[in-house]
């Protein structure tokens, strides 16, 4: 007879003899087991979405499959659901974590995502979730392809601690890939669970100071090793923005890569943005070397510039921080809304000083901010286009009651920006029906009745170009790298495409995008969504003129080489393929373009 649970060990039970055989740390909770009819094979569900088989001679796996392991809402209640536990800590409000991804500049089919060993959560009693693994997934053959720890995890230790609570792991909360990626920098932190703190009540300390004097906080920088295909740490820099004088370890509130070099970027709770380069690793002033002879490298801190001093209460952290690398690296805008709400800096980051401070830049809390060419586009109470090289303001587009009455910890979870600068766009993810600004009645919501809706904009027009409204929480938000476009991770653990008709989609697990029709018309494309006003404020119509068309070329036809059929057909195996309907635009696109206009 075999067994398994909650304890990720699986128990072989000789009913015969009465000894017990065990298989211990599997990567998840044992949820399904069954033994195949020829009696040689074990099959086993984890909780992470994945499934193994392995053989009952060695015990060892001759099979593992695993599909996309971010988390999903848990429709209804699970056996393992009606034993008692002692659970993890609340959220303080109703939400999804948002899901740290990044796509790989090196082969834009990979999606890096940050996961954890339990993929459901509760729909109406969320709880902190740790997230200590790496999932690399490959978009055009829908299978995982390599899964690491970025962080300490007990799939080879026990998990539970001798007062039997279970052991809590941290959390990845940002995730960012350089230029050229081969090098990824994250951020985790892990505070000690209030079931843990419960001893030092009698002594009359506040348990929410305690807490946060212990929180434990660790930006990494890992590099690429394409023989290994892994990861490898290089460096770890502890409690990089520290609050108390280096007594307690600030959270870090963003963390962004510079598009154009080794170069990344981040703000704390200290209100300070600091940014990372690399340097050669030397010891007693001899340059170490690695196996293959290349000099190894290191990061350290090239810059710290103070923003604005933060005035956090000791029990409540209700700030928030962005900071954005310019196209060309050359700026890095900034913002903290710890003293002064609405107050954006750009900073030169080799020199470290403040080049310039502009107030009314966002409304109420920041949330998210990024580079579009010479715009600068901040989200926060309301969308803003601004346009640095004119000095003055595209258009800024409010947002509805239901996004604006949602608590500061909701935003930064359910809120996304992402900019695809190939396709000269930018995509805000919004949720919806969040109704009641106070806690007691957001915790009431079950979040099976939430959505979210997603529109995307041209810098140049307060219209969006597309508005969908998703049944499901968006979790993650980022553009396609190598094309336009946006790929899209909600609360089912599926994935979708936001692309242009006729382009060619990364993946074949994405619906058809004839659903989500991304075309510029002339016309309105009729309401805004319904989070935002329909009226836009102080709108700056900086349209470019549209030329006029050439009649002489309405007869000329367009010739199509064996090349740009073969770049529609040939992409990969049969089942990679995108769906017929889109192979149909894309060959008809071609036919049925006219030819580019001569230069003179």
């Amino acid at each position: 007879m075999i067994s398994g649970g909650t304890e990720t060990v699986l128990s072989l039970w000789q009913l015969d003899t009465g000894r017990q055989q065990f298989l211990p740390h599997m990567a998840a909770t044992i949820q399904n087991l069954v033994v195949s009819r020829s009696g040689t094979s074990y099959g086993i569900q984890l909780a992470d979405n994945s499934a193994m088989v392995l053989s009952v001679a060695e015990l060892m796996p001759t099979a593992n499959m695993a599909g996309i392991q971010a988390c999903v809402l848990k429709f209804e209640d699970s056996p393992d659901s009606t034993v008692w536990r002692i659970e993890q800590d609340l959220r303080e409000a109703n939400l999804v974590q948002r899901t740290p991804a990044a796509i790989s500049s090196r082969d834009p089919s990979h999606l890096l995502l940050g996961v954890g060993q339990m993929q459901e959560i509760n729909h109406s009693r969320p709880l902190m979730t740790s997230v200590p693994f790496l999932q690399t997934f490959d978009l055009r053959s829908g299978h995982s392809l390599y899964r690491q720890s970025l962080t300490r995890s007990n799939v080879t230790n026990k998990n539970m601690a001798p007062n039997e609570h279970r052991i809590s792991e941290p959390r990845v909360t940002h995730m960012q890939l350089s230029f050229d990626g081969n090098w990824l920098a994250t951020v985790d932190e892990w505070t000690p669970p209030k079931r843990d703190m419960d001893f030092i009540g009698h002594q009359g300390m506040d348990l929410e100071v305690e807490r946060k004097s212990r929180r434990e906080v660790y930006l990494k920088f890992w590099q690429w090793l394409p023989k290994e295909n892994t990861w490898e740490l290089v460096s770890r820099i502890d409690s990089p923005h520290s609050l108390d004088h280096g007594v307690a370890a600030g959270r870090i509130l963003d963390l962004v890569a510079d598009p154009s070099s080794l170069l990344f970027a981040t703000i704390g709770e200290d209100g300070i943005a600091r940014t990372w380069v690399t340097k050669t690793r030397k010891r007693d002033g001899v340059v170490v070397r690695g196996k293959d002879g290349v000099a190894s490298k290191t990061w350290n801190c090239q810059t710290a510039i103070s923003i604005g001093k933060s005035e956090l209460d000791a029990r409540n952290s209700t700030h928030n921080g962005c900071v954005a690398f310019s196209e060309d690296g050359s700026l890095l805008a900034a913002a903290f809304d710890g003293t002064n709400p609405g107050l954006l800096h750009l900073l030169d980051h080799d020199s470290g000083r403040i080049r310039l401070s502009k107030n009314g830049m966002y409304e109420g809390k920041i949330v998210k901010i990024g580079f579009l060419g010479q715009d600068l586009i901040t989200l926060s109470n309301k969308i803003l286009v601004y346009d640095l090289v004119l000095d003055e303001m595209r258009y800024s587009v409010k947002l509805g009651s239901s996004v604006t009455s949602l608590t500061l910890e909701q935003k930064v979870e359910m809120m996304h920006l992402a900019v695809d600068r190939k396709g000269r766009t930018f995509a805000v993810a919004l949720p919806g029906r969040f109704d009641g600004p106070a806690i007691e009645d957001q915790r009431k919501q079950s979040l099976l009745s939430q959505y979210s809706e997603v529109a995307v904009f041209h810098q140049d027009r307060c219209e969006p170009l597309l508005k969908e409204t998703f049944p499901t929480l968006i979790t993650a938000l980022i553009p396609a790298v190598g094309s336009d476009g946006y790929l899209v991770l909600d609360t089912a653990a599926e994935i979708r495409t936001i692309l242009k008709k006729g382009s060619l989609p990364l993946t074949a697990l994405a619906q058809s995008t004839s659903a989500l029709q991304l075309d510029t018309n002339d016309e309105p494309s009729g309401d805004l969504l319904n989070l935002i006003n329909n009226a836009p404020e102080e709108v700056e119509d900086t349209q470019l003129p549209t030329p006029p068309p050439n009649d002489d070329d309405e007869n000329e036809t367009p010739v199509v080489t064996q090349q740009q059929l073969s770049q529609v057909f040939d992409i990969g195996p049969a089942f990679a393929l995108p769906p017929m309907e889109e192979m149909f635009y894309q060959v008809a696109g071609l036919f049925s373009s006219r030819p580019l206009a001569q230069s003179v």
